[in-house]
């Protein structure tokens, strides 16, 4: 049984939380006003999941708040109900894990205390109800220190605590100073020096996993990747205005919200009077709170919440430790406990309501300006971007919007933004100037004036003191379109088209001629299923990438360890494999190759377990995978060609052992693949005739490069990884059996038995001393751990089991296909990641021993920095090619209906954007008012982003009947619209 008083603590704080949960429900019931900083993450949010369309960006904002909103509002959710929702359950949770915590540091009457301060502090509980970054922020640095304060930390806390805090640090760029005191912790709770160095790679490398999709996204967008972060902060440190005066102001508020915080006092001194691990980690978070506090020149009450849980949980200790000494304790046992917790509770009660009520106010200037003002585009069907100096605007609508609230930058904004906006909002008092600062208000009066004679007033109205400007800007035109900020490739168009027609109208169709059912349709179907929950968007693939590409580091990781049974070489290939230059640049591409190198490690990783471990039952598992593989790219059907080829070549045994599973296996592989395989009957008369067609496709559109291609270009597209990819090949094959070593050894990929067998025969430092040489220990490197000569052996067919996949791609690649791209050989990423890591630890171990770890991880960072670098900086500069095209296809799409005939070359693209008929160029020029007339083209596009006719280039120029009507230029590109006439 429980004890009597852990089960009465629980119920006190089940009590807590209920109470906590009703004041919130009670003040959320009352009409809110929604705060600045509040529609600013909103909209943030709404601009992340609506490609720009909608809302506005402020970089210098964390992220991961306004990512969630976003989430919430592309699947249809209200984001201010669902962040207020979100805001309270932050502030429960906080609550909880101030218990917790408190409990480990001290007791559960300190813990239930620290909990009861915490939830009746009247600013915390008005700041639990707002769209805010300090209450999550705070409450991952209380999960983070919680994990730390166990008994016995294991790497999975260890690992929890760097997730953690990294999302601290997305929600708010502040929380990072309290990072200091968890590396502290960290280092100081292991007494051995290799265990502190494990400790903090582990916790370095799951903070910086963590952050990595974000900094990916900032390097994207900004071409730096802690460009928001630095930014913030010297925004911070320029800021102006100045709320209070010094830290001193924020304490005496403190204290004046709840006066039981003084008893913080007694429990410093009683955690600095009795220290230990525990205890130091909640001062130094405290005193790193205030540190931060007295950095940050904006001074205000609300950014003190980053220290408000340390102080309660001091405060509920100091309470308990007085409590507890001899005197007092006697004093106490004379009084009535019913008595004593009647008057507690009384004492609460007041604290909490006096403190709350000032918040709970309606407020009736906000609701007025909802009404009036904010939701006047909604009301009056303006779906056009808006200028405004009020962001919370952006809460409540859905149009692109940009914000000019400063007169310092205010004009220039307008100025740049005035021709795409068409409607214009101004809050006077959101132009703010100081009392002190004349120049000004005198330049706000005549910015005012100045949009007054440019755009037509439809609305004034005077709320609260401020006066609120509704302008129209009269030159705006409603099919008025943005300017294009990226434009997809061909292939990217096709399956963006592809999934947005499953999506919309369940039907594999492209362009009105449907040229493209031949293509595998598993990547369009999972971007069509994505879409039901965020709608047809271009960054959704991109999100789905980041996800895949953790998942593939997941993989690989699990994939080399099975191989190789070694935990270094198990991180050095997921981290080679996600940071190669090539696998980040075709990461930010609308394609297949992500999905499928996923599917393949997969389908390894897999096939390994059942190989090696004899895990038949996951043959079922495979043969699903290989047909989803199979759909995703068709090259890889070749997976279970060589799987049977493996299996034959090294352990027919095995097939006839296990013909049933094998047999189980290709059932589901056929039965997935039935569907797409009547499809193709229709479509093409023969069961794989998709495939079939798309191979035909392929090698007759383009001009075939020469077999060599692969060959010769490897080291150029892997710089880093090609040359150790080689010289773990050569490593492998010039490794020999050693003499003298009798084991059982199995044909398949390194059994377990052989591994044992070895293990009991060989004495490993025996090895050890008897190698002295450079090349034999670098040859002997090719096993995982050079624990014995037998592990050399098996570590051979583990290697060839990669090499293999490896060249039976480049076989199929070189000869069996025309065109030649170095993105289709990804398919072979795993497997030259892993041999490149095998490679990389060989080398590690033969400089030394002792301290191959380290040598290891420098040489890691100094190949996946750079290439992961290159990777990003070759994604940025892409982003910019092919806008010309896209502005085109915009114009085309505003000045045509809907059904209009167009004739281009570049028939994916433009389809895509515009959503017409595309028909190409006819062979010969004869042809051409043939077709026109046969398709009733309306324009002729002549463009240089592709292969196109010769002819085209000057053929519309000569010839009448043709008006040129649009030409554009960038660079080295060119794009011409011309009109036609019937004729």
């Amino acid at each position: 049984m429980k004890p009597a008083i852990q089960t009465k603590t629980k119920k006190y704080l089940l009590y807590i939380l209920a109470l906590s949960l009703i004041i919130r429900l009670i003040i959320l019931a009352t009409p809110t006003e929604i705060w600045w900083d509040e529609s600013v993450y909103i909209s943030i949010g709404k601009y992340l999941f609506s490609g720009g369309a909608s809302g506005f960006m402020e970089f210098q904002r964390p992220i991961l708040l306004s990512f969630i909103l976003g989430t919430l509002w592309k699947i249809n959710i209200d984001p201010i109900t669902a962040g207020r929702t979100l805001a309270i359950i932050c502030s429960l949770a906080t609550i909880y894990m101030t218990y917790l915590i408190t409990k480990k540091t001290h007791n559960e009457k300190a813990a239930i205390l620290a909990a009861l301060i915490l939830s009746i502090t009247g600013y915390f509980i008005y700041f639990s109800t707002k769209i805010l970054t300090g209450i999550p922020s705070i409450l991952f640095i209380l999960i983070a220190a919680n994990e730390l304060l166990n008994k016995d930390i294991t790497k999975k806390n260890i690992t929890i605590a760097g997730i953690a805090t990294a999302l601290a640090c997305l929600t708010r760029f502040t929380s990072i100073l309290l990072i200091i005191p968890i590396l502290y912790t960290i280092i100081i709770s292991n007494k051995k020096y290799k265990d502190k160095i494990n400790n903090i790679t582990t916790y370095l490398l799951s903070f910086c996993i963590t952050l990595t999709p974000y900094l990916t996204y900032m390097h994207m967008k900004y071409e730096n990747p802690i460009f928001s972060m630095s930014s913030a902060l010297q925004e911070i440190s320029q800021s102006k205005i100045h709320y209070t005066s010094s830290i001193l102001d924020i304490a005496q508020q403190i204290i004046l919200q709840n006066p039981l915080l003084i008893l913080s006092l007694f429990g410093i001194y009683f955690y600095i009077k009795s220290p230990t691990i525990k205890k130091s980690l909640i001062l130094a978070e405290l005193a790193m709170a205030a540190i931060t506090l007295h950095i940050i020149p904006i001074k205000i009450i609300r950014f003190s919440l980053i220290a408000l849980p340390f102080l309660c949980i001091t405060a509920g200790s100091g309470l308990a430790a007085l409590t507890e000494k001899p005197q007092l304790a006697k004093k106490l046992k004379h009084l009535n406990k019913n008595t004593v917790t009647i008057a507690a509770l009384t004492i609460a009660a007041i604290i909490a309501i006096t403190s709350t009520i000032p918040y709970i106010q309606p407020d009736t200037p906000d609701q007025q300006a909802k009404e009036n003002i904010y939701l006047y585009p909604k009301t009056n069907n303006i779906t056009g971007p808006v200028l405004t100096t009020s962001p919370m605007i952006a809460a409540y609508i859905d149009n692109q919007v940009s914000s000019f609230a400063w007169p310092g930058y205010a004009q220039k904004v307008y100025e740049n933004n005035k021709k795409d906006t068409e409607l214009i909002l101004i809050n006077t008092c959101d132009l703010i100037c100081l009392e002190h600062d004349t120049a000004c208000q005198k330049n706000r009066q005549e910015f005012i004036g100045m949009i007054q004679q440019e755009n037509q007033k439809i609305k004034e109205e005077t709320i609260a003191n401020c006066t609120h400007l509704i302008f129209i800007n009269p030159d705006y035109k409603k099919e008025h379109n943005p300017p294009a900020i990226n434009t997809l490739w061909w292939d990217e168009a096709i399956y963006m088209g592809l999934a947005e027609n499953l999506y919309q109208n369940r039907t594999y169709t492209f362009n009105f001629k449907n040229q493209e059912t031949f293509r595998a349709p598993m990547y369009p179907l999972t971007l069509a299923a994505l879409f039901t929950m965020t709608g047809p968007s271009e960054t959704t693939p991109i999100q789905l990438n980041i996800l895949i590409a953790l998942l593939t580091a997941i993989t690989t990781y699990l994939l080399a360890k099975e191989l190789f049974r070694d935990k270094k070489i198990s991180i050095a290939s997921a981290i080679l494999a996600v940071t190669s230059q090539q696998y980040i640049f075709w990461s930010s591409k609308i394609l297949t190759e992500p999905l499928a190198i996923l599917l393949v490690t997969l389908s390894l990783l897999i096939f390994t377990k059942i190989t090696k471990n004899k895990k038949t039952t996951l043959y079922p598992l495979l043969g699903f995978i290989l047909a989803i593989a199979f759909l995703t790219r068709y090259p890889l059907g070749l997976l279970p060609i060589y799987f049977g080829l493996w299996l034959l070549a090294t352990d027919r045994n095995h097939i006839k052992e296990n013909r049933k599973k094998i047999m189980q296996c290709m059932t589901i592989f056929l039965l997935i693949l039935t569907p797409w395989m009547y499809h193709s009957c229709i479509a093409y008369n023969h069961p794989l005739g998709s495939a079939l067609f798309n191979i035909h496709q392929v090698n007759d559109l383009y001009e075939p490069e020469p077999w060599t291609y692969y060959i010769s270009n490897i080291y150029t597209y892997l710089p880093y990884l090609g040359p150790l990819f080689t010289l773990g090949i050569l490593l492998s094959i010039l490794t020999k059996k050693p003499k003298n070593t009798k084991i059982k050894t199995y044909p398949i990929i390194g059994r377990v038995g052989a591994r044992k067998t070895a293990e009991k025969k060989i004495n490993p430092r025996a090895l050890e001393r008897n190698e002295t040489h450079l090349i034999a220990s670098l040859l002997q490197g090719c096993g995982i751990s050079q624990n014995t000569k037998g592990e050399i052996d098996n570590t051979k067919k583990e290697q060839y089991f990669l090499i293999c996949w490896f060249a039976i791609t480049l076989i199929l690649l070189s000869f069996g296909i025309g065109q030649k791209h170095i993105r289709f050989l990804l398919i072979a990423l795993p497997a030259i990641a892993i041999i490149s890591a095998k490679t990389l630890n060989d080398i590690a171990n033969t400089l030394t021993k002792k301290h191959a770890g380290i040598i290891l991880a420098i040489l890691i960072l100094a190949i996946s920095i750079p290439s992961a670098q290159s990777g990003l900086t070759k994604a940025t500069q892409d982003k910019e090619n092919g806008i010309v095209l896209r502005q085109a296809a915009d114009y085309m799409k505003t000045n045509s209906k809907m059904g209009t005939s167009i004739m281009s070359e570049n028939y994916a693209t433009l389809h895509y954007y515009t959503k017409q008929h595309i028909v190409w160029y006819p062979k010969d020029t004869w042809a051409i008012d043939e077709f026109i007339k046969r398709d009733n083209i309306s324009y002729i596009v002549v463009e240089n982003s592709i292969y196109y006719p010769e002819y085209s280039k000057h053929y519309f120029d000569e010839t009448p009947g043709f008006t040129k009507e649009y030409e554009k230029k960038q660079g080295d590109q060119y794009i011409k619209i011309y009109s036609t006439q019937i004729r």
